[in-house]
């Protein structure tokens, strides 16, 4: 299969809805335990991974719909960047590699892109 471009919102309000969405699929499809997931394919480490680089940068991020400080800015800036790559790389290994399981319906719910549309 070839690779699916993976595009993040460059906002970050944006970010934090398709990050949240993916997170909480995730969540959903892969409770049970390895045995009892919809989403065998995703091992608890990795969506232990997910939920804890989510959990830091929405952290971070809820941080800025109040008064805030210059190092709640670049605390938030630096939880971005470590997000970003754990998001992208999760989202194209275990969502769009995983045509077999992961539905195009499955990628509409997390606001993703379709396969087809690459």
């Amino acid at each position: 299969m070839a690779e699916q471009k993976v595009v993040v919102p460059s906002s970050d309000e944006g970010f934090d809805r398709r990050f949240s969405l993916v997170q909480q699929a995730v969540s959903q499809k892969t409770a049970g335990g390895d045995a009892a997931a919809e989403w065998k394919r995703i091992h608890g480490e990795k969506v232990t991974e997910l939920s804890g680089t989510f959990t830091s940068w929405h952290t971070a991020f809820e941080k800025m719909s109040s008064p805030h400080t210059s190092v709640d800015t670049a605390e938030k800036n630096a939880a971005r960047t470590v997000s970003e790559p754990v998001l992208r790389k999760f989202i194209q290994r275990f969502l769009y590699d995983a045509d077999d399981v992961v539905s195009s319906a499955d990628l509409e719910s997390m606001d993703l892109p379709t396969r087809d549309c690459a």
